[in-house]
């Protein structure tokens, strides 16, 4: 009996002891995933001699159904792998959790929680640790995409690989237009899932150009850039280069290109400007508000004050904002005649 009461007194001990938290610090936990989807089989270089990778972030808090939408689309219409997927939540508590599991469900590779306050500057950081980590070489291309940003291909492309093989030899860096999309009714709406979301929000705009000229976002984004092209930290849509260096960067002291040697950091990137294209801005839908005071907390451009007062000043009764038609007129709003509206950029 002596021996058996031993044992179970063990498993008793063992059960109840204080366990050590087996949570690894971001970069240690994304080195690790990477290796083993590095290794995964089924991530060899495909046929075309061209391995692509995405990174993303995202709120933990964002609708589900956004997130759905945001992966679906890039999974069926732009043909990326979602192994080579990569994105980073920030926030805390279970809701996290919550988002994480989502977002593995859908098929991503790597999906990490930060607890840093998100801005440019962080995401950046995390992107560069990355691209250290993974050591591209001269066949690797990547991108980042904002959770509202929806990538539209021009024909007769159907996934970007394809788009990246036809480019003429030296260019490195393809740019689109950002449009903004709004709903028919102009109403900040819930993103649904049993339909299109390019179906929900049908219009048209160049809120963000109009609206908020010299003071928000720039209207142009990176599409997809070779492996050596770092982005600036203005929300990568623009190639860091020399020129850069010399004129500054909001995020300078994390671009210290010396502590990520394994980016062969191409200096003088060659661009062009992808036409018959356009990356569909979704901001414009019920997360706006929150999305605007994350924005704000992390002490954010002044155009963030200025959107979030224009929408706040038109909020309804019920709660409900429809953005005003007479600055819609002004922002060029109207339904789009295809995806890849370009009329009156």
């Amino acid at each position: 009996r002596t021996p058996v009461l031993f044992v179970l007194l063990l498993v008793v001990v063992y059960l109840w002891a204080p366990k050590r938290s087996t949570q690894q610090p971001h970069s240690l936990r994304i080195r690790n995933e990477l290796v083993r989807f590095t290794n995964d089989t089924e991530l060899q270089t495909n046929s075309t001699g061209i391995t692509m990778w995405m990174f993303s972030v995202s709120s933990c808090d964002m609708s589900p159904n956004h997130v759905t939408q945001f992966v679906s689309h890039y999974a069926t219409h732009v043909g990326i792998d979602l192994h080579r997927m990569q994105v980073t939540l920030y926030g805390e508590g279970g809701q996290c959790n919550v988002a994480a599991r989502l977002w593995r469900q859908l098929g991503v590779g790597v999906v990490s929680i930060s607890k840093e306050r998100f801005n440019n500057c962080t995401r950046l950081s995390h992107i560069l640790h990355d691209l250290n980590e993974l050591k591209l070489g001269p066949n690797d291309w990547w991108f980042n995409r904002d959770i509202d940003e929806f990538l539209v291909l021009p024909a007769p492309f159907k996934t970007i690989t394809e788009l990246v093989q036809s480019l003429k030899e030296g260019v490195t860096v393809v740019q689109t237009h950002l449009v903004d999309r709004v709903a028919a009714d102009w109403r900040l709406s819930e993103v649904k899932l049993n339909q299109s979301i390019f179906d929900q929000f049908p219009r048209c705009c160049k809120y963000l150009t109009r609206t908020l000229k010299n003071v928000a976002a720039p209207t142009e984004k990176i599409v997809v850039m070779h492996s050596g092209v770092v982005p600036t930290g203005l929300g990568c849509h623009f190639a860091r280069t020399q020129k850069w260096l010399i004129q500054g960067d909001p995020c300078e002291s994390i671009l210290n290109m010396s502590a990520y040697p394994n980016i062969k950091w191409d200096k003088y990137p060659k661009s062009m400007q992808l036409k018959k294209s356009t990356m569909a801005h979704f901001k414009f839908t019920s997360d706006v508000f929150r999305i605007t005071k994350d924005h704000l907390k992390t002490n954010w451009r002044v155009g963030y004050v200025r959107m979030g007062t224009n929408l706040e000043s038109h909020m309804q009764p019920d709660g409900v904002v429809r953005l005003p038609r007479g600055m819609m007129k002004r922002a060029a709003c109207a339904l789009c005649r295809n995806q890849t509206w370009t009329e009156t950029l």
